[in-house]
């Protein structure tokens, strides 16, 4: 597993990564809106997310989503879920929720 200096050494000077690291992020919504602003954050540091949204990802949405084809038929939290933490393995927390 990757460690923080090492993962975000391009971006550290900007900002404090181990303080936005701390936030807890809820997204509502995992569609294409929601997965992009995720990845973003994600990979700006942020580790903590609470992720709402009671869809199944569906081939149509896989052009504008931040998930690929080989998550068509899983909830769209679950697969955000797994891209996320592949991006960031430090990722502490992802709970995922259906509503």
């Amino acid at each position: 597993m990757p460690t923080d200096s090492k993962l975000f050494e391009r971006i550290e000077k900007l900002y404090d990564v181990g303080l936005i690291g701390q936030a807890t992020v809820l997204i509502a919504g995992c569609g294409s809106g929601g997965s992009r602003v995720a990845l973003q954050l994600v990979m700006s540091g942020v580790r903590n997310f609470e992720l709402y949204d009671n869809q199944s990802l569906g081939e149509e949405n896989v052009i504008r989503h931040a998930c690929g084809l080989r998550y068509v038929g899983q909830m769209k939290t679950e697969a955000l879920s797994d891209v996320l933490r592949d991006r960031n393995q430090l990722l502490t927390s992802t709970r995922t929720k259906s509503t």
